[in-house]
């Protein structure tokens, strides 16, 4: 005799099994993977986006140098705006990830300026800083993705800085580089045979990264102070 399984049981057996011990549905992760808040998902798109920049511009370094001066400038801003989104969280891991990709940059193009070097020559230079830069940041990557995720999910509803005062230090900050900057170039113009571009936009970029690591420290050391005063 042929025993037939009840489809009625079978159906009942897998609404159990999909079930938790709290009665939710697994798309409860799906749900909550929707309602992480915008920032931190700005951030994880800005840091994959970082990362494939970094990939197409060994790639196209490989094959034509003279690609850096599209992909560098593209890789510099992607990693501020990165450096922006994980800021407010004071954390380090995502902030130096976002800020080694305008620093890798700044190099090649000071080395390429330093020592004069024309496409020929800085080829190998290039592609092994970039390669080292991939080596590093991919594991680093990681662990900035682990921190990101580790967010509070909602955001808390505590009151974020005003945007105008946002927007006035940002503008106090690019006033203080692009008069630097300018310092910087007329200095290199007295150079023989320095090429400007390259030692300004590495000058600048330079700049930038060290003032978003003094904001950071700044920042830092309040929040830091006032959970001490709370704390007591």
């Amino acid at each position: 005799m042929t025993i037939l399984p009840d489809l009625r049981d079978f159906h009942l057996f897998v609404q159990t099994c999909g079930t938790t011990t709290h009665g939710k549905s697994p798309q409860i992760m799906t749900v909550g993977l929707q309602q992480r808040s915008p920032r931190q998902r700005w951030a994880i798109i800005l840091l994959a986006t970082q990362l494939l920049v970094a990939c197409i511009a060994w790639l196209a370094a490989w094959y034509f140098l003279e690609t850096i001066v599209a992909t560098g400038p593209i890789l510099t801003i992607i990693g501020f705006a990165f450096t922006i989104a994980v800021r407010p969280r004071n954390l380090w891991a995502p902030l130096l990830v976002g800020l080694s990709a305008p620093v890798v940059c700044a190099l090649g193009a000071f080395t390429i300026a330093a020592f004069r070097l024309n496409p020929g020559e800085a080829r190998l230079p290039i592609l092994i800083m970039l390669a080292i830069y991939l080596l590093v940041v991919l594991p680093a990557a990681a662990i900035a993705i682990v921190r990101i995720l580790q967010w509070p999910d909602p955001p808390s509803p505590r009151p974020q800085p005003s945007w105008r005062y946002s927007m006035k230090s940002l503008l106090g900050m690019m006033t203080v580089v692009a008069v630097l900057t300018v310092l910087a170039t007329a200095v290199f113009r007295s150079i023989p045979d320095f090429p400007i571009v390259f030692g300004a936009y590495s000058f600048a970029t330079i700049s930038l990264v060290c003032i978003v690591v003094w904001r950071f420290l700044v920042e830092r050391r309040v929040k830091v102070s006032k959970k001490v005063s709370e704390s007591r």
